[in-house]
């Protein structure tokens, strides 16, 4: 999914190679989304657009609100494991 989606955006929407970024697989964990996030951050100014997609699994707890990205060194069931949504917000926000 995730190559598909930046040929066509590289091909139909002319966006350049050199800013997109790719996690896949062993290397979509937690640390790395995280690192490169503040990475991004960094490089990305003010008037500048982001566009992150994530194919991946998920999960919601309903009882708190939060959803979250389940990443590759993630433990089925260990909510600890996961990266909040939460988090994603506060590092694309900055």
């Amino acid at each position: 999914d995730a190559k598909e989606i930046k040929q066509a955006l590289t091909e139909r929407y002319s966006f350049a190679k050199e800013n997109i970024v790719e996690i896949y697989d062993e290397q979509a964990t937690k640390e790395n989304i995280i690192n490169k996030l503040n990475e991004l951050k960094k490089q990305i100014a003010g008037n500048d657009k982001l566009l992150i997609y994530f194919s991946g699994h998920g999960y919601y707890n309903a009882e708190i609100e939060e959803g979250y990205w389940v990443t590759t060194e993630s433990h089925r069931g260990k909510e600890i494991d996961y990266l909040p949504n939460s988090t994603l917000l506060k590092y694309v926000k900055a």
